[in-house]
């Protein structure tokens, strides 16, 4: 018998985006029936006379904007799994729309044909597993060793509970992951077999079942959650309990179905990672300087403390690529990138700008001459020569830096930005191979082309 593929409703109205995506499932095409809207007018129009599995929905349309439109879909479409399209940043948005209902969330910019359609496929194995518990448990009292064959058989944990909260039955997925097996578990509190605890404050949720019990219907423990095993391993997961119903309809105990996660939340992980740092050096991307800068604007400002802002250039390196090719000059940048890492503390961030570009955020220091040692040490250790990468291009480099130091030289993240751009280009010009402090009148010529000359110069 044919599979209906999954009907996947699009809110998104930038077309660039949704193209991608729509791309992205079109090698799926089998799976996934896609239907694009640009507004949740016209998405709330579709819904009205159609049904929907999966909703890929953009929190900032023209129409509604932020949690307000999930809400309206949410009323609109309460059984289809929605994920929230977000901006790589947008975090507290994102946790927003996960406590209000979505389901996960997919960061704009990262969407590829291999990750996308591994998704949304986890979500549609999901909705299966759901659909296959509610059956079983309609069929486990009169079907029992049947049930105990599928249950076995399933790739989830499952463990039953009677109304005490007592032990009473764990799958072999269940028995593999808590390290306890059924004959040792039987009759234990679920709390003993059964341990979780949160990632973060590293204490335990309130009980699930009881949790399931009290609100007489399905519910899940909080996210970022850590099963214990037995012999004190940790595994990330997800799960659902719910209460189980006797013949007569009276609640009879709770069934918990968990799996482990650790796939899924690495790759959560490793998109946060690109999303946020330079592919080819490794280094912090702009976006997430501007979000560590800003950060530390808010501790400079409540600790009276500086913050130095180093923005460096690789001199001649146009000339470099143009003699020796581009695959040295990527070379180059990644020693470059290794080098800037070595001379700064592990609370300050390197990042690379663009091209041959980059910049040292230097947080809580204490005098404007402290960043001028950093760019001392920078010109030095960048000057040494070594062989890299086969080639016979040396890797010995002179650098061009600009330097503004909060509050001096401005009080937002775009100021200290270009002003230490402009004190970098006056640094070229007097010579380059040195560093130049911003001052208000920088267009004049400065009295030192040199770093020896120029170590502690500032207006």
């Amino acid at each position: 018998m044919d599979v209906l593929p999954t009907t996947v409703l699009l809110i998104e109205d930038d077309p660039i985006t949704a193209t991608c995506i729509q791309e992205s499932l079109m090698s799926n095409k089998n799976l996934f029936c896609v239907v694009w809207v640009m507004s949740l007018h016209a998405a709330e129009d579709y819904l009205s006379n159609n049904l929907a599995d999966i909703i890929l929905l953009d929190l900032n349309l023209p129409d509604v904007k932020g949690i307000a439109g999930l809400k309206k879909i949410l009323a609109l479409a309460p059984t289809a799994q929605i994920l929230v399209l977000s901006d790589s940043g947008d975090n507290e948005l994102i946790y927003k729309a996960l406590e209000c209902g979505a389901q996960d969330y997919i960061i704009k910019g990262y969407i590829d044909t291999h990750w996308l359609p591994r998704i949304l496929s986890y979500i549609i194995q999901q909705l299966f597993l759901e659909k296959s518990l509610h059956e079983l448990e309609n069929a486990l009292f009169d079907q029992q060793e049947r049930a105990q064959i599928t249950l076995n058989s399933i790739g989830d944990g499952v463990l039953t509970t009677n109304l005490s909260g007592k032990i009473m039955y764990l799958n072999r997925v269940a028995e593999t992951m808590t390290g306890w097996s059924l004959q040792e578990a039987l009759g234990l509190p679920l709390g003993n077999v059964f341990s979780v605890i949160d990632a973060g404050s590293r204490q335990a949720p309130p009980n699930p079942v009881r949790c399931a019990l009290k609100a007489n219907t399905t519910v899940k423990l909080p996210n970022n959650c850590l099963l214990v095993r037995r012999d004190g391993v940790e595994t990330p997961i997800e799960d659902s309990i719910a209460p189980i119903r006797n013949r007569t309809g009276a609640i009879s105990g709770a069934v918990i179905v968990f799996h482990d996660v650790s796939e899924a939340r690495a790759l959560a992980i490793k998109i946060m990672h690109m999303a946020q740092h330079d592919a080819l050096t490794g280094l912090a991307n702009r976006s997430l300087l501007s979000e560590r800068l800003t950060r530390a604007l808010g501790l400079a400002k409540r600790t009276n403390k500086k913050i130095g802002l180093l923005f460096l250039d690789v001199d001649n390196f146009k000339s470099i690529n143009d003699a020796h090719g581009h695959a040295v000059g990527d070379e180059l940048l990644k020693v470059v990138a290794r080098r800037l890492e070595s001379v700064v503390r592990v609370t300050d961030t390197v990042c690379r700008q663009g091209g041959d570009e980059f910049v040292i955020l230097l947080t809580q220091i204490e005098h404007s001459e402290d960043a001028g040692q950093v760019a001392t040490k920078v010109i030095t250790v960048c000057a040494e020569a070594e062989q890299g990468g086969g080639k016979e291009a040396e890797s010995a480099v002179t650098m061009s830096i600009g330097i503004s130091i909060f509050p001096d030289d401005g009080k937002s993240v775009d100021a200290l930005l270009q002003h230490a751009d402009r004190a970098m280009y006056h640094a070229k010009m007097c010579g380059r191979n040195n560093y130049q402090f911003y001052n208000n009148s920088i267009d004049l010529p400065s009295a030192s082309t040199s770093v020896q000359h120029h170590a502690n110069t500032r207006s």
